[in-house]
């Protein structure tokens, strides 16, 4: 058993407890694959390493009494994705001339590969639902 699969184990009991106290739902599955943790829930998918999970469940447990606010029925959720795409430049080349090189690539990231790049799903404990006006709540 890999350092990784040590501490996976570890955690997942309390991650899953965790995790249907704070959203009331239950995990499809959870496990650890060649390296990396994989949470499923319903419909999606979040495949994270172990050190980012450690902090997912040190940040999940700190909700012990947190009950999402709900207002006519919503809740508002914070969509975290990280986007990542290989080009190649000139050693001098600057940041922006980089990163406009890399924006057609993320863009299609964006469109076509979205649920391999989620990162999380979490609530939003700080501007619940309504809040803001853009809410249309």
């Amino acid at each position: 058993m890999t350092k990784g699969e040590k501490r996976f184990n570890e955690l997942k009991d309390q991650y899953e407890k965790d995790y249907e106290r704070t959203s009331g739902k239950k995990l499809t599955s959870l496990s650890y694959k060649n390296g990396y943790v994989v949470i499923n829930s319903n419909n999606w998918e979040n495949k994270v390493k172990i050190s980012k999970f450690e902090e997912m469940c040190v940040t999940i447990s700190l909700r012990k009494d947190f009950q999402p606010k709900v207002k006519n029925g919503k809740v508002a959720k914070l969509v975290t994705i990280t986007l990542m795409t290989r080009v190649v430049v000139d050693e001098n080349e600057s940041d922006e001339n980089i990163f406009e090189k890399a924006r057609p690539r993320l863009k299609i990231k964006a469109e076509e590969e979205m649920w391999e790049n989620l990162e999380s799903i979490e609530d939003d404990t700080e501007c619940p639902a309504g809040s803001l006006t853009e809410d249309g709540v």
